[in-house]
C-alpha cells in the first residue's frame, strides 16, 4: 500500500453469517487503485494488518466502526496509510494534508518511523 494515499471511494456493508467474526466492513479504493478492506470484529486478531496482492486487510475493534465511517462520510479529502516496515505495523485514516509523522505535534518515534518508510519506498510490505 502506498504511504498516505488519498481515498477515492468506499463501500460499507453489514453482515451476519457463520463464517467470520465481524458484522461490519468498509472497502476503500485509493486513488492509486490500491484496496483497503477494514473489518470490525469485537476483538481484532493478533495479525491485525495483512497484505494480499493489492489489498491491505485491517482488523479494527468493532467500537471503531462509527468513528471510521463518520470520518469517511464527513471529511474530504481523506487519506489512508497501511504498511509493515521492519515488523512495525501501522494503519491510519485521516483528513489532512500531512501524512502521519509529518506534523510538528507528532511524537518523535512516529516521525522517525515514517522517515524510514519514505526512505525505503521500493521495499515490499513485510509480513509479521
Amino acid at each position: 500500500m502506498a504511504i498516505n494515499d488519498r481515498v477515492l471511494d468506499y463501500q460499507v456493508a453489514t453482515l451476519a453469517n457463520d463464517v467470520v467474526d465481524y458484522r461490519r466492513v468498509i472497502r476503500i479504493t485509493a486513488v492509486s487503485g490500491e484496496k483497503v478492506f477494514l473489518a470490525f470484529p469485537d476483538t481484532p486478531p493478533a495479525d491485525w494488518l495483512q497484505f494480499s496482492g493489492g489489498t491491505s486487510i485491517v482488523y479494527l475493534p468493532a467500537a471503531d466502526f462509527d468513528a471510521t465511517y463518520r470520518l469517511l462520510r464527513e471529511e474530504s479529502p481523506v487519506f489512508v496509510t497501511a504498511f509493515n516496515l521492519f515488523g512495525l505495523r501501522a494503519y491510519s485514516l485521516n483528513s489532512g494534508a500531512e501524512a502521519p509523522g509529518q506534523s510538528a505535534t507528532d511524537p518523535q518515534p512516529l516521525v522517525e518511523l515514517m522517515a524510514r518508510a519514505v526512505a525505503a519506498p521500493g521495499d515490499p510490505p513485510q509480513g509479521p
